[in-house]
């Protein structure tokens, strides 16, 4: 007859190589004979590997009133209410039954592992619901030392560098967020797009407009094609500053860019029907303004105020049930006026004028654009000896290839100074 420490010995083995199925039997006879804290947690591993959560949850109970100073058993209770609780908690749950969960869980006193996870599952939620307070009250129990650096999208200590800023932007404590920025850049320069971003919102809660344009113009300057929310967003900060023209032109750029028709633009089109509109140009605010109404009527969102805007104005001719497409080309033909394809520079030795805009002491490039809102990457070592940031200059634009974009571009060659 095999004894129970040959039984736990076979059983250990089983589980350690992942074969848990077979290991259960086992554990459970051991458990029945001998209900020992190595046991106990040894068949709560097991059925929570295999998803028996029903079986695991009543031991995961025993092992925390029995032995509540056993690491590995808190760790198993931990873990046993991770995935059967936590991990499956809806979306659209109650953030009062999200914390419950989550104070039972932290009660164990499990590992670091499962005291940030269980941690972020809630940080996370509050996000997606912008519960700031609870946001703020609880991130502060990750110490941000222990969490990951490494991860090929967002790493643990960015995300919760990123969810700490905007947190404390939202409750109005704007300098701190700021303040974090800045003492923490060696941890976040990976994404230094997002958290210059957070940094342009922060100033511009607090009306220094001027930093928040700085702001705005370093995060575009980490890619030569710029994402079309930022253009976007700093479009809406240059109307604020009452410099309409380029803000108009920062909004057509956005939506000129890739994808360049997006449901997720429909405020966009919008947006840019307003500045027509303060331009008296009726014809193209109504297009912007029926493109956006069909993007809302076909997703079944509510109009708005659209209805109002578009019987305010008097265009040419009414197009009002024209198709989505059909105004898609109107809008597109619209935009080529503002902004021309650069396709058209394709061999062209004429001079452009343009301003130099992100030129930092720490980067080898920076990027020169025109009163179009084009935008042409330079190589600081081209530039005009002591050339500075907002200097106005001409030059001739050089087909390239944007490696990291693996596409066709343009670069700015031949600098000069405007006289």
């Amino acid at each position: 007859m095999e004894s129970l420490s040959d039984k736990s010995e076979r059983a250990n083995e089983l589980r350690k190589k992942g074969d848990f199925v077979a290991a259960i039997p086992l554990y459970e006879e051991l458990y029945r004979d001998n209900p020992d804290k190595y046991n106990i947690s040894g068949l709560i591993n097991c059925y929570r590997k295999t998803g028996r959560f029903k079986d695991a949850t009543p031991l995961a109970d025993e092992i925390i009133e029995k032995y509540p100073d056993f690491k590995w058993g808190r760790n198993e209770y931990a873990w046993t209410l991770i995935q059967d609780q936590l991990n499956s908690f809806p979306e659209t749950g109650s953030l009062d039954d999200l914390i419950a969960i989550v104070n039972n869980i932290l009660k164990a006193n499990p590992d670091t592992i499962a005291h940030n996870y269980t941690i972020f599952k809630l940080l996370k939620f509050a996000k997606n619901i912008k519960d700031w307070s609870v946001l703020n009250e609880w991130i502060v129990l990750i110490d941000p030392e222990t969490l990951e650096r490494e991860n090929e999208g967002w790493s643990q200590i960015e995300r919760w560098y990123y969810y700490r800023v905007e947190a404390l932007i939202n409750l109005k404590n704007e300098e701190q967020a700021i303040s974090i920025i800045a003492e923490n850049s060696d941890k976040i320069t990976r994404k230094g797009l997002y958290f210059e971003r957070l940094k342009a919102k922060a100033y511009m809660r607090l009306d220094d407009y001027e930093k928040a344009g700085e702001s705005y113009k370093k995060a575009m300057s980490f890619s030569r094609n710029v994402d079309w929310w930022l253009l976007q967003e700093y479009g809406m900060l240059l109307k604020l500053q009452n410099k309409k023209e380029e803000a108009l032109s920062y909004m057509i750029r956005a939506a000129a860019s890739k994808p360049m028709f997006t449901a997720k633009k429909v405020t966009l089109y919008a947006n840019i029907a307003d500045f027509f509109i303060d331009q008296n140009d009726d014809d193209d605010a109504y297009i912007h303004l029926l493109l956006s109404k069909n993007i809302r009527e076909d997703n079944g969102w509510g109009l708005k105020d659209i209805n109002d805007k578009l019987r305010m104005l008097n265009p040419s001719q009414n197009i009002e049930g024209m198709s989505t497409k059909d105004l898609e080309d109107k809008c597109k033909n619209i935009w080529r006026t503002y902004i021309p394809l650069q396709s058209s520079y394709d061999n062209s030795q004429k001079r452009i004028t343009g301003k130099i805009l992100n030129l930092y002491d720490d980067r080898s490039f920076c990027f020169i654009e025109t009163k179009k809102g084009e935008s042409f990457f330079c190589k600081k070592r081209d530039l005009p000896s002591g050339s500075k940031t907002g200097q106005i200059v001409t030059f001739i634009p050089k087909p390239s290839f944007d490696k990291k974009k693996n596409k066709e571009s343009f670069s700015a060659t031949n600098i000069r100074l405007k006289d």
